[in-house]
């Protein structure tokens, strides 16, 4: 494949959560490397579609923030799971405010 566009990240994710693909698969047809799917899947898990179809920067209010960090921190889930619990695009901007609540 060319490009893929944000489009073609929902197919491919909708895809693997109904069970058609697997993310091995996705990435022999995308040409993308594995660990681009995963990252794909793991941002549609946890924000759905506008994980892709909204650019710049999503506010959060500050006290999801702090209930996120307070929950990791408290062992409450993973990082991909506190993500996913409160919508947050990635573990990165997370562990960004672990850092800065620390």
């Amino acid at each position: 494949m060319s490009e893929i566009t944000p489009e073609d990240k929902i197919y491919f994710c909708r895809q693997y959560a109904e069970g058609k693909m697997t993310q091995g698969h996705i990435a022999k047809v995308t040409g993308m490397a594995k660990a681009s799917i995963h990252m794909w899947i793991k941002k549609y898990e946890s924000m759905g579609t506008d994980a892709f179809l909204h650019n710049g920067n999503k506010h959060y209010p500050k006290e999801l923030k702090i209930q996120a960090v307070e929950d990791f921190l408290s062992g409450a889930d993973s990082q991909y799971g506190i993500c996913k619990k409160y919508g947050i695009k990635s573990t990165t901007q997370l562990r960004k405010w672990i850092l800065m609540y620390k």
